[in-house]
């Protein structure tokens, strides 16, 4: 397993933080959004593939991938995307406790 974070540029945004893109040979297109979570855009079986990961500090210092996360295929995540304004919504809804 190799390191796969080396000080990225990040951008704080509210309680998030976002970093820029960076290119691992090893497992493709990362985004930190967090300080343990990450967005990777690889290839699956020959096609784009998203997966949102918790990501863990190994004793040596270098970052490796948990089992905890989601993989979607490039059409999973436009149905993802597609549903974004609902989302909004409903997180709004949550904070205001509303139920119907």
């Amino acid at each position: 397993i190799r390191s796969i974070s080396k000080n990225p540029t990040v951008f704080k945004r509210g309680f998030a933080w976002i970093s820029e893109p960076r290119f691992d040979d090893q497992f493709g297109w990362l985004i930190s959004i967090s300080s343990r979570k990450a967005i990777n855009v690889s290839e699956f079986r020959g096609q784009p593939a998203v997966s949102i990961r918790e990501y863990t500090k190994l004793d040596d210092g270098r970052t490796s991938p948990t089992k905890k996360g989601i993989f979607m295929t490039e059409d999973n995540y436009k149905a993802l995307m597609q549903c974004e304004k609902e989302i909004k919504t409903l997180i709004e809804k949550t904070k205001k406790g509303e139920t119907e």
